[in-house]
């Protein structure tokens, strides 16, 4: 009798605990995250209140050089889910992956997502031997592949991916979300594109080579560079160079991120007169633009006042 009363109250009490453990599952967030921070944006974008979303890199810096911190090893440790950006972007992420131990999270798992997988349209491969001469030259193509449409698409696709693999209970929700949310870059890029059209075929001259993708997405024409090589400093006999560029092709403008440093750019425009229009590559170098697409737009919007004005 004892003992068929005390499983009388075992099994009363799972019938009581296990709604609330069920519950507690289901309200469990996805721990997601991501070396850059427009990564984040569109994680948050596709996974909404099911995820939690951090990211590494600082974007007012140069991702090239970027030094993550003991505290980035930790969100790693607790992560379910990394997206990376590939292509030689952001090359420190693996000693935070090593030093993490988190199996779930390495090379080949479900939790290792490459946002650059399968991306349609890749500049700037090199042909041939890849040697330091060459300057800091990406071996596998020029990584900044999101200012191209297309390739946002395709990077969208596969963070529902892997989103969907680390949580299957919320597949539909994922893939809802994402839908809705290419629809609007989509619309976003369409639109800026129009904003563009007057402006088509404009020559610039660029820092360093990060805006390969974006001029080609919006007409524009870059004929050469500040850096002359990439990663390398500016020199007195390519400043010259550029000088005879400028003049020669009467540019108006030169492209720069807000990190490189301003003193070669001041002698170009000491000498020709040309403007210099700081773009942010990515979102949060921007105090008023968190979002990729925010951030797209201010782009844009900055670069149509300097060549109007």
């Amino acid at each position: 009798m004892l003992k068929n009363r005390f499983v009388l109250y075992f099994v009363l009490s799972i019938m009581f605990v296990f709604p609330f453990m069920k519950n507690a599952h289901a309200d469990k967030k996805l721990k997601v995250v991501a070396t850059l921070e427009f990564l984040a944006d569109w994680a948050k974008e596709i996974g909404q209140e099911h995820v939690d979303v951090d990211f590494v890199h600082d974007s007012r810096l140069d991702v090239h050089y970027f030094q993550p911190r003991p505290a980035h090893v930790l969100l790693c440790t607790r992560a379910d889910m990394v997206i990376i950006g590939g292509l030689d972007l952001d090359v420190w992420m693996q000693a935070l992956l090593d030093a993490s131990r988190n199996r779930k999270i390495q090379y080949g798992r479900e939790g290792y997502v490459d946002a650059s997988f399968g991306i349609t349209k890749v500049l700037q491969k090199p042909i041939g031997r890849v040697d330091m001469a060459m300057g800091d030259v990406h071996p596998f193509g020029n990584p900044h592949y999101f200012h191209n449409m297309d390739n946002v698409g395709v990077v969208l696709e596969n963070i529902v991916t892997g989103l969907s693999n680390n949580d299957p209970d919320n597949a539909d929700i994922y893939r809802k979300n994402k839908e809705k949310y290419w629809n609007e870059v989509q619309t976003t890029f369409k639109k800026l594109k129009e904003f563009m059209k007057p402006f088509r075929g404009t020559k610039v001259i660029t820092y360093h080579q990060s805006w390969e993708y974006f001029a080609e997405e919006f007409g524009l024409e870059i004929l050469d560079y500040v850096e002359p090589k990439p990663g390398l400093p500016a020199t007195p006999k390519h400043t010259k160079e550029l000088i005879e560029i400028i003049n020669q092709h009467q540019i108006k403008i030169i492209l720069k991120e807000p990190y490189y440093p301003k003193r070669p750019v001041k002698k170009l425009m000491k000498k020709t007169g040309v403007k210099v229009v700081e773009l942010v590559n990515y979102p949060g170098g921007r105090k008023k633009a968190r979002t990729y697409l925010q951030n797209l737009e201010a782009n844009i919007n900055d670069l149509i006042q300097a060549i109007g004005g």
